[in-house]
């Protein structure tokens, strides 16, 4: 796939991209605007997408270790089989969002809206859930 390691494409259109598979491990995709882009089975360890735009994208079976998306939507997106091991959503916006059989694990989804989430079959280890808007609307503590 195509290798992005570093890149810095804050504020980048990618809505017509296709990117899946592609190693955009420690891509700077700070605010991005990446809805409905195909990130399916992408690398995206240690990427920095704080307040990035990804709504109904495509991130079935990605890799997001150590990622960074607080701030971002992820409304309507895909994220089944995805590996979110301490990855940061802080504030996210995942209403909707499928996370069948996906990892969660040390995932940080504090004050995130869970709001319609199904994780189903999700391995869920050590979540940090404060202040979160849990899939059936009710506040975690």
């Amino acid at each position: 796939g195509v290798s992005l390691v570093e890149a810095n494409l804050q504020g980048a259109n990618l809505v017509t991209s296709h990117l899946a598979g592609a190693n955009l491990s420690q891509a700077d995709l700070r605010g991005a605007n990446l809805g409905g882009v195909n990130l399916r089975g992408t690398d995206l360890r240690e990427a920095i997408l704080r307040g990035a735009k990804l709504q109904g994208a495509n991130l079935s079976g990605a890799i997001l270790t150590n990622a960074d998306f607080s701030g971002a939507n992820l409304s309507g997106a895909n994220l089944s089989g995805a590996t979110l091991q301490q990855t940061r959503l802080v504030q996210a916006m995942l209403i909707g969002v499928n996370l069948n059989g996906a990892m969660l694990s040390q995932t940080d989804l504090t004050e995130a809206s869970l709001e319609g989430v199904d994780w189903h079959e999700a391995n869920i280890d050590r979540v940090i859930l404060t202040g979160a808007t849990m899939p059936d609307g009710t506040k975690h503590a």
